[in-house]
């Protein structure tokens, strides 16, 4: 599967702790047919070093794949040296997540070392 498209994307961030984002591409997953993103997020500071975060998704593909597939995520965050910070991140997706993407698609954990300049 060729994973090579375009997408126009938009995001809202209310007092830094929650977003909204919309997403849109005229070759969704290069099928040379529409597909829109829609996802919110949240964010919760538990201190100044640590926070939770989580995201729900869906990608709209109905005309392109005949399914449209949810995913979501959540996870921890340390900022531990800014402008370094760790985080560990569960993610999830839905039974039609696995039958467009056998092999990639279900739960996985993901951990990353990041900085913020």
């Amino acid at each position: 599967m060729n994973l090579n498209w375009n997408e126009v994307n938009a995001a809202v961030t209310w007092r830094d702790n929650y977003w909204v984002a919309v997403g849109h591409s005229t070759n969704a997953m290069a099928s040379k047919t529409t597909g829109t993103y829609a996802l919110v997020g949240a964010r919760y500071p538990i201190n100044d070093t640590w926070r939770v975060e989580g995201t729900l998704a869906r990608y709209f593909l109905d005309s392109a794949y005949a399914k449209s597939y949810t995913h979501g995520s959540v996870g921890v965050v340390w900022a531990f040296k800014a402008p370094f910070e760790a985080r560990l991140t569960l993610h999830g997706t839905d039974s039609a997540t696995k039958q467009l993407f056998p092999g990639m698609a279900g739960s996985r954990a993901e951990f990353a070392i990041q900085a913020s300049f």
